[in-house]
């Protein structure tokens, strides 16, 4: 599965695994990760909740820009070095946090990830 293509949950579980989360599962169409400590269980939806998403920012030092109609159409652009700084990163999706967690799993899978989900 493109990296570019994911959305929803299977982003949501994409961008779990590649920060290491604990236990992230799909559970009834929703990611869930394990709390630390605690056994509990959230849901995790960083493409939808800046409070989630939002730290990816400045984890990885992106720059995230709106849509340039005359570039991008409509969607919001995210820039970034890879994890281990090999290649450069342009990430886009509908909305800036959809943009940002594309870019974060691209930036530990590359442009496609399997298309397993469990």
């Amino acid at each position: 599965m493109k990296t570019a293509e994911l959305t929803g949950a299977t982003l949501a579980l994409w961008v779990a695994r590649a920060k290491g989360l604990s236990e992230a599962e799909m559970a009834h169409g929703v990611c869930r990760v394990g709390e630390k400590g605690t056994g509990e269980r959230r849901d995790f939806e960083p493409h939808e909740d800046w409070a989630q998403g939002g730290p990816l920012l400045d984890e990885c030092r992106m720059h995230v820009a709106p849509p340039a109609p005359d570039l991008d159409g409509d969607n919001w652009t995210a820039d970034l070095l890879s994890k281990h700084h090999r290649r450069y990163i342009t990430a886009s999706g509908p909305t800036s946090l959809v943009a940002i967690c594309r870019g974060y799993v691209a930036s530990t899978y590359g442009d496609t990830v399997p298309d397993e989900v469990a």
